[in-house]
């Protein structure tokens, strides 16, 4: 057979292949590529690959067929396994063992000395991710690094919802090592905001890696670690970590005094502020809240008006709501009787219109200690959530009433005028046939702005 035949009798398989309508008519043309006695190596090895692919993915296909033609392959390569674990990994059902098919198939090809290449990851990750299977997505993803892949590690990195300790250390030495520093330090910064959010194990493993690495500790990094471990409850750790900074702007200063003010340690805060007078570095209005929420704190109402008037006429920063709101909650403490609901409930409100979302907090808290049953107070914070933008805080609360049996006792309610008659609408209480026609006049308006 000549060059030109030959090649006639090739692209004829692979369309048929491609043009196959049923099981049936692919068993043959399968055989026939099998028993070619003119076909090449190559050639019949790329047929069959073919049709395994049709097998797995076509409306025509049977993969019970594919994993039989899989395993007629002697010496089946980086394409074949990609076929076979792309199509275990998109089955759905079976209890798993579908993707626990498609992880043994891809040790079989790691223990084969087969590299994975960019087609095999997506595959078992998106599996893990609609199978909620965090672990196992992380050690792809250390994988995905080995392999060199560091383009598509950042994006399966992105994409993850819960990164651990491994998955941040991962990407960062990835990028380090791929020569890529510029990117391995914003990672890196960006871990040290998310170990902010309280995580302490998470950031004491940042500090000890920033000993280990040759990442210099600057302002920045050791103003973010003060946060991260006050916020924590670790009040010492943070004063070593601000001791040892060589260097303290306004931040820094700011960061420790507020560490201080949230575990009620008002002397220290006002010692540390003394200091950093004297080191000349000029105060913000941030910095006056930790003082004055440190002074309301710890019940020096004297020192507290005293920061307020050195900040008004030494610094001449002008009073802010919030500084109001400290000056507020430091009275209140300070009362010769125990405040009652009615005077943390003026406070709460406030919060509320002002946006005050820290002490707001706090004060909504200590009421529902106050008043477990009153509805008010919960629905005051989840105000205060919604408003912060805080949406999973709100879902919790709302929980937390629907734990309790706590219900409002009034059902929400709005009114509208339309030609001289009020119409109230509310909770479980409208009339049910304005309630029909309201319905029938916004699925109209929807539909003419579909159109």
């Amino acid at each position: 057979m000549n060059n030109h035949m030959y090649l006639i009798m090739k692209n004829t398989l692979s369309r048929m292949i491609e043009e196959c309508k049923n099981l049936r008519e692919l068993k043959r043309i399968h055989t026939h590529i099998l028993k070619s006695p003119t076909l090449s190596n190559a050639d019949q090895y790329h047929l069959i690959t073919r049709v395994l692919f049709f097998c797995s993915f076509s409306n025509w296909g049977s993969f019970s067929y594919a994993s039989n033609v899989f395993h007629m392959i002697k010496n089946p390569d980086i394409r074949v396994y990609n076929i076979m674990i792309r199509a275990y990994a998109d089955m759905e059902g079976g209890n798993g063992c579908h993707f626990c098919r498609a992880l043994m198939l891809y040790k079989k090809m790691l223990c084969r000395n087969i590299d994975p290449n960019s087609l095999t990851f997506p595959f078992l990750v998106k599996a893990c991710t609609r199978r909620l299977d965090g672990s196992t997505g992380h050690v792809l993803h250390s994988q995905v690094i080995k392999n060199g892949e560091l383009d598509m590690a950042l994006d399966l990195f992105r994409k993850m919802k819960r990164k651990n300790i491994i998955t941040w250390n991962s990407i960062i030495t990835g990028l380090a090592q791929g020569g890529r520093a510029m990117e391995s330090l914003e990672i890196f910064q960006e871990m040290l905001l998310f170990s902010q959010l309280g995580a302490i194990d998470h950031g004491k493993w940042v500090h000890g890696y920033l000993r280990r690495s040759i990442i210099e500790c600057d302002v920045v990094i050791g103003t973010a670690l003060i946060t991260m471990y006050g916020k924590c409850g670790h009040v010492q750790e943070a004063f070593e970590i601000f001791k040892e900074m060589p260097e303290k702007d306004g931040s820094a200063w700011t960061a420790m005094i507020s560490v201080f003010a949230l575990h009620g340690l008002g002397w220290k805060a006002l010692d540390c502020f003394s200091e950093m007078e004297r080191a000349g570095v000029r105060p913000n209005h941030v910095t006056f809240v930790g003082l004055l929420s440190a002074c309301a704190h710890s019940g020096l109402v004297d020192k507290g008006r005293r920061c307020f008037d050195i900040m008004k006429h030494v610094y001449s920063i002008e009073p802010q709501v919030y500084h109001y709101a400290c000056m507020a909650e430091m009275l209140i403490r300070s009362m010769p009787m125990k405040p009652d609901v009615y005077v943390w409930g003026a406070l709460l409100g406030g919060c509320q219109m002002h946006g005050n979302i820290e002490l707001g907090e706090r004060v909504a808290l200590h009421l529902i200690e106050l008043q477990p049953e009153n509805h008010a107070f919960y629905m005051n914070l989840c105000d205060i959530y919604a408003k912060a933008g805080r949406f999973d805080a709100a879902k919790r609360i709302r929980n937390l009433m629907k734990e309790r049996g706590i219900k409002k006792e009034i059902p929400g309610c709005s009114m509208i005028e339309i030609n001289g008659v009020v119409h109230e609408f509310s909770v479980g209480r409208s009339s049910e046939l304005l309630t029909k026609e309201l319905v029938f006049v916004l699925s109209k308006l929807s539909n003419e702005m579909k159109t």
